[in-house]
């Protein structure tokens, strides 16, 4: 074997070498930037681990609201419940004046209900989130066509969080 072959193959090795140094730097410095990728993929699970978790204890509390309902008495008609609807607007309205708030934007209410609650006294977002079981389960005999809507769509808790964003009060507070 002559000079010249065994410099080459140390050439050749030391080029190996350099290319092997560099390919490791950039494969390390790729695994770090890939575990601050896991570390923001467990940082997401997390986050939608919680998030489940409040759906699962507002659905908890969703059941208990529609259990308790369902333990109310009903009207037994459709204009018995009107008549008493009246009553729950004048009790749930509270002091000072009635104001008349779009019920349109609280979740769950078309414009038809809209016109409908309006008809029956009920105008303000104050008036719905101070609503009992007995009251969702009067309103809804009045409404008659749409049965279970109230507590499904949770009618008192978007009310409630719009009258806060309107008016700066808890309605149940006041």
């Amino acid at each position: 074997m002559s000079w010249y072959t065994t410099g080459e193959i140390i050439i050749w090795l030391l080029l190996a070498l350099i290319l092997g140094a560099i390919l490791g730097w950039l494969i390390r410095g790729l695994r770090k930037s890939g575990s601050s990728d896991n570390q923001a993929l467990i940082d997401e699970n997390a986050s939608l681990k919680r998030q489940l978790e409040e759906c699962a204890a507002a659905r908890a509390k969703l059941e208990a609201s529609a259990k308790a309902a369902a333990n109310v008495k009903r009207p037994e008609s459709a204009d018995e419940a009107r008549t008493m609807v009246s009553q729950i607007a004048t009790r749930t309205a509270g002091e000072g004046e009635i104001p008349k708030d779009d019920l349109e934007e609280v979740f769950g209410i078309g414009p038809v209900i809209s016109k409908m609650l309006n008809g029956m006294g009920i105008t303000s977002f104050r008036q719905i989130a101070r609503f009992t079981p007995q009251d969702v389960a009067t309103v809804e005999s009045a409404l008659e066509f749409f049965p279970d809507r109230i507590v499904r769509d949770d009618w008192m808790s978007s009310a409630r969080k719009l009258h806060i964003e309107k008016y700066g009060n808890d309605p149940l507070k006041v």
